[in-house]
């Protein structure tokens, strides 16, 4: 039990804090934001997150911060339209060219605000320690999505990966810097440009063998015109794990399909969201509109990084 309850008013002062500071990272003021003990989601402009308890410790505020700051930054920074003709069909491929993307979304908030960096630094760590990942690990139990993200964070930040995920990258560290070195450490040029930024992601999957070079000439390179994942291929290896008393962050996935609304993102998040839900916040929806001009539309499923 923390040292230090939190007051009812306490909670709601830090729930309004957050629902601005989003708004105001994914430049988006009609985003609404509601808290409640269902898993973390962005639905079009509709933000889930967990519901404060009375008893909030400091590095749960962070992690809860966090996962705020992900997903807003993902909405001001990524569009569906650019990404889908590089986004691979292949499962394991797709993972990764997620996570790579949700990582340079990640990294424009992080180089900018030294507070946001450490409140992904503090929902990473969490979700490592929540994953179990050891100091040393094979490859086959450390998922390679989950690396790359932590070693393309480190190109893209300079951040070294969580203390948690030591073992996990080190058991992939080699091998993809090996093979993929070299354009890794272009990355970093483009990150703020996602069409070039992903055209190099792909390159590294190819690097990688994990997917084919992309054809320039088609509109998806990969067969699919981008404005459906597909159960089978939306979806990455990571389960749903049970949320634990602490609301330490658990999982976080961007997968890219049609939503309720038309073609867009699924961002979706896995946290522990302890206590009663508040319900969700009044006023009207608006049509899940991404920063870039895309429809995007987040709902919950899980995987890593």
């Amino acid at each position: 039990m923390s040292k230090h309850p939190v007051s009812a008013s306490a909670a709601e002062d830090f729930k309004r804090a957050l629902t601005q500071t989003m708004r105001a990272q994914a430049e988006a003021p009609d985003l609404i934001v509601s808290f409640g003990t269902e898993t973390p989601s962005l639905v079009g402009l509709r933000a889930r997150l967990p519901q404060p308890t009375h008893q909030l410790p400091q590095k749960d505020k962070r992690t809860i911060r966090g996962q705020a700051d992900s997903l807003a930054l993902h909405l001001a920074h990524h569009s569906d339209t650019l990404s889908a003709p590089y986004t691979p069909s292949d499962t394991q491929a797709r993972s990764a060219f997620d996570t790579i993307e949700r990582t340079r979304c990640e990294a424009i908030g992080a180089n900018s605000m030294a507070g946001v960096a450490h409140n992904l630094a503090a929902m990473h760590e969490a979700q490592c320690q929540k994953s179990g990942y050891t100091p040393t690990m094979a490859q086959e139990d450390a998922p390679l999505a989950v690396a790359l993200g932590y070693i393309v964070n480190e190109h893209l930040t300079g951040a070294t990966p969580p203390a948690a995920a030591a073992g996990l990258v080190a058991a992939w560290r080699h091998w993809v810097e090996e093979k993929a070195g070299d354009t890794l450490s272009t990355l970093k040029d483009n990150i703020d440009d996602q069409q070039a930024f992903a055209s190099t992601a792909r390159e590294i999957l190819v690097e990688l063998g994990l997917c084919e070079a992309a054809d320039e000439g088609s509109e998806n390179m990969d067969g699919d015109d981008g404005s459906e994942s597909g159960e089978d291929e939306g979806e990455s290896e990571g389960g749903t794990e049970e949320s634990s008393d602490d609301m330490a962050s658990d999982d976080l996935d961007i997968t890219e399909g049609e939503g309720e609304t038309g073609d867009g993102d699924t961002i979706e998040m896995q946290g522990d969201a302890e206590g009663t839900p508040d319900g969700e916040e009044a006023g009207q929806s608006p049509q899940p509109q991404s920063a870039n001009g895309g429809a995007a539309t987040y709902k919950i499923f899980t995987t890593q990084f």
